[in-house]
């Protein structure tokens, strides 16, 4: 047990997976900041507004980055030399793409029946979409190359600079769109920096876009996107569908208790960052004996995270509300004890994901993913208008464990040994302080 673990957490590793462990971390910190400092001076109502700002332009993502940033970093993994042609076949086609989805998101606001002030955020937002679509090519190859640190210096530049203008513009202001150009800008200079990183330490970019080469490209990113599309269908319907339905209020409450449980899966990304190029090397190897000790070891070690994380906040979900929104937006506390429970679900999916990933079976996991955000889709049709985002609550979770049957059934026969195992090490480790 001991060697295996002293294999598995090697330098290379251990190196990559603090640069993502701090990259996620800033964004944790940052993003949360951000949400605790409207909640407390805005209120409820523009942090909901805030928080359809945020789902529209996640939705719209997948058009604008195709599942390309995805597809790089396995792709890359296994053919460095080609890192040059691919990045610059992605770039050019996400500013393309970027291009004609900004102005549908901005048609699809105005369609909603939004408040002008809203609309207008929501088109905005589709810039900083954009240009995040852009960044995530960069960050595909970074981690591709596990130059996962290159990654932390943009995000720190990104969320430092965003934590500073918007700090300013909620604290004199109460303007959501003057709110997204901070977001906006803070984003450019991710982007910037990003570039320049690549260009000096991974080389050069070949903006040339043969027919077919682009086409190649985008078959390949197909089950990615697909994957994309879904995941993000499947995360931000429930605030969409609250929003047309329920007053702004409660999508404030809901989006209190999302930003203190949806940001911590940030640990498990993280993770499985540093991870799957190395899952990759060793499937391409055909070592499959350290293939399967990778994931094991991934699939315990975020499982027991995710457990002990969910019982924290289960038993102290009115205090951190208390604590960090204020008294006025208690009423997110039993949401927020709801969403506390999909924590260790979606540590062990995003595992599952990332191994089918890493073997080749991307189709597999894109199908679990749809499958799942047709029924998140539904139930939140069927339940939110009813029980507002305490249904919204309700549905993520179950649709959590729908993806986490998907998941295990698409992993075939083998592969319920290794959870077996995973569960007999949870189960070991858990017991052993009551052991005599």
């Amino acid at each position: 047990m001991t060697r295996n673990v002293d294999r598995f957490v090697d330098p290379v590793t251990l190196k990559n997976s603090s640069a993502q462990v701090a990259t996620h971390g800033m964004q944790l910190v940052s993003g949360s900041a951000l949400s605790i400092l409207i909640g407390r001076l805005w209120g409820a109502e523009l942090l909901g507004e805030y928080s359809v700002v945020i789902a529209f332009a996640t939705m719209f993502a997948f058009a604008a980055d195709a599942g390309l940033s995805n597809m790089l970093l396995p792709e890359l993994a296994a053919k460095p030399e080609e890192r040059a042609r691919l990045v610059g076949l992605s770039l050019l086609w996400t500013t393309i793409s970027s291009i004609i989805a900004i102005p549908l998101m901005g048609l699809a606001a105005y369609a909603t029946g939004y408040s002008p002030d809203l609309a207008v955020a929501i088109a905005m937002g589709g810039l900083w979409m954009g240009i995040g679509a852009l960044s995530a090519i960069l960050r595909g190859a970074f981690y591709a190359a596990e130059k996962m640190a290159f990654e932390t210096a943009t995000v720190l530049i990104e969320r430092s600079s965003a934590l500073a203008f918007c700090s300013v513009i909620v604290m004199y202001t109460r303007s959501l769109p003057l709110f997204v150009a901070g977001l906006i800008g803070s984003r450019i200079l991710k982007f910037c920096l990003g570039y320049f990183l690549f260009r000096v330490h991974l080389g050069d970019v070949t903006l040339a876009a043969p027919r077919r080469a682009m086409t190649q490209l985008v078959q390949k990113s197909i089950p990615f996107g697909l994957n994309s599309a879904a995941s993000a269908i499947y995360i931000h319907s429930d605030v969409l569908v609250l929003s047309l339905w329920r007053p702004a209020m409660e999508v404030g409450f809901y989006q209190v208790a999302s930003s203190l449980v949806v940001p911590l899966t940030a640990v498990a990304t993280a993770v499985i960052n540093a991870i799957l190029p190395r899952l990759v090397v060793a499937r391409v190897a055909g070592d499959q004996a350290r293939f399967r000790r990778l994931a094991r070891h991934t699939m315990f070690s975020l499982t027991v995270f995710g457990l002990i994380i969910a019982a924290i906040w289960l038993t102290f979900a009115e205090t951190l509300i208390q604590v960090l929104y204020g008294a006025a937006l208690l009423r997110a506390a039993p949401a927020l004890q709801i969403l506390a429970m999909i924590i260790p679900l979606r540590f062990v999916n995003n595992s599952i994901g990332a191994v089918l990933t890493a073997s080749g079976h991307q189709v597999k996991r894109t199908r679990s993913v749809v499958l799942v955000a047709i029924l998140n889709l539904s139930l939140n049709f069927l339940i939110v208008p009813r029980y507002g985002f305490l249904g919204a609550s309700a549905t993520t979770l179950l649709s959590e464990l729908a993806l986490t049957g998907l998941l295990v059934g698409a992993m075939g026969r083998q592969w319920p040994k290794a959870i077996k195992h995973v569960l007999r090490m949870v189960g070991r480790n858990l017991a052993g302080p009551f052991r005599c």
